[in-house]
C-alpha cells in the first residue's frame, strides 16, 4: 500500500505540498503583469458578497481590505473557542470585532466548545482525514465545517 504524501491545494494556478521526508512546496502561478488587487479582482469577479474569515491578524485584515476595495459586500465569521466557559482566545475575538467595527463590516461570531470537542475526540477525525495531528489545526477545520453547513 503507497501513502500519498501530496496536498494539493486549489487547482491551477495552486499549490503542492509534500509532506513526506524531501518536503517541498511547488507553486503552480503563472508570471502576470497584473497588480495584485487586480488579480485578487479577477478571482472574485463574479462575486458581489463574499463571506471571509476573520481572525483579526494581518492576513486576514488584508483580504477583508482588498474586498473592500473592490467594492464587494463582505460578510465576516470568527470563533471563540471555549473551555469550561472561559474564552481561550479573547484577543483575536476582539482584534476580529475591532476591525469589523472600523470597516462598517458585520460579524458572525460562532462559539466552539472546545472541552465538548476534545472529550468527544472529533480532533482525531480531521488528524486521519488531512493527515495533520495537530489539535490546534482541528478546531480551524472544524469551524470551516460549521460554516459550510
Amino acid at each position: 500500500m503507497s501513502i500519498n504524501y501530496n496536498i494539493k491545494l486549489g487547482t491551477q494556478p495552486g499549490m503542492e505540498i509534500d509532506c513526506s521526508m524531501e518536503h517541498y512546496v511547488k507553486v503552480f502561478a503563472k508570471e502576470t503583469d497584473k497588480t495584485l488587487i487586480e488579480c485578487i479582482g479577477d478571482i472574485l469577479q463574479d462575486k458581489n458578497h463574499v463571506h471571509l474569515c476573520l481572525s483579526g491578524g494581518l492576513d486576514s485584515q488584508f483580504s477583508l481590505l482588498y474586498c473592500l476595495e473592490l467594492g464587494k459586500t463582505v460578510t465576516a465569521y470568527t470563533y471563540r473557542s471555549i473551555w469550561n466557559g472561559t474564552i481561550c482566545n479573547a484577543e483575536d475575538v476582539y482584534m476580529a470585532q475591532h476591525v469589523s467595527d472600523i470597516n462598517n463590516v458585520p460579524l458572525k461570531i460562532i462559539d466552539i466548545d472546545l472541552s465538548n470537542f476534545f472529550t468527544r475526540n472529533l480532533h482525531f477525525n480531521y488528524g486521519k482525514q488531512y493527515a495533520n495531528f495537530s489539535p490546534q489545526l482541528a478546531v480551524h477545520l472544524h469551524w470551516l465545517n460549521i460554516l459550510k453547513s
